[in-house]
């Protein structure tokens, strides 16, 4: 439902979310909540919730990227809900 600028996509602060996490399936989270991220270096602020990602995953979150950003990967990252 969203319109990305694909060269930018980076810019928008969008993250996808393991299902674990959505109060669908049992967690807090919901589409359209800000989370404030930290200790994921470079990434660490604040986001929006807009897509979930598949089954197969739990306990992750993924950043929406422009094409031809480097891979990075951070573990013990801490997602908070903001009110």
């Amino acid at each position: 439902m969203y319109k990305i600028k694909p060269n930018k996509a980076s810019q928008h602060k969008w993250i996808a979310v393991s299902r674990n996490l959505l109060k669908r399936w049992k967690g807090n989270l919901q589409y359209g909540d800000l989370v404030k991220i930290e200790g994921a270096g470079h990434k660490d602020g604040v986001y929006k919730v807009v897509d979930t990602m598949n089954k197969r995953y739990k306990h992750r979150i993924d950043f929406l990227e422009t094409a031809g950003t480097d891979l990075y990967k951070y573990e013990n990252v801490k997602l908070k809900k903001l009110s």
